[in-house]
């Protein structure tokens, strides 16, 4: 309960504080949970602290690297490091994994298709 409201928060940008503090509780009681350490990295990337947030995001996608969101989240950080050549790769691997597995998220599909375009 604690990181879905937090990534609510976060990435609805409700209360980006708010949401990084209920996320990083939630990480005391599973410290290990990829998607608990992605919220908190989202959250960073919310704030603009796009290093902190590629650590994280990478740390969770070692875990659970067939995430389509994930790897959405973490082309995006690429994108923001100016990193676009990873990024559209992280973008191509997050709509196959779409394509494979649906959606992790509504419009998700479109947004990514959006992002990619935008990078080329």
């Amino acid at each position: 309960v604690l990181n879905y409201l937090g990534y609510t928060y976060i990435d609805r940008e409700i209360n980006i504080d708010k949401g990084i503090e209920l996320v990083k509780k939630a990480l005391e009681k599973m410290p290990d949970s990829p998607a608990y350490i992605d919220s908190l990295g989202w959250g960073y990337y919310k704030k603009g602290n796009y290093t902190e947030a590629e650590k994280l995001i990478k740390k969770a996608l070692e875990k659970m690297p067939d995430d389509p969101v994930l790897n959405e989240h973490y082309a995006d950080i690429l994108q923001k490091l100016n990193k676009k050549q990873d990024a559209k790769e992280y973008y191509k691997k997050a709509l196959e994994l779409i394509d494979k597995k649906g959606e992790g998220e509504p419009k998700q599909k479109e947004r990514v298709l959006r992002k990619l375009k935008d990078l080329r």
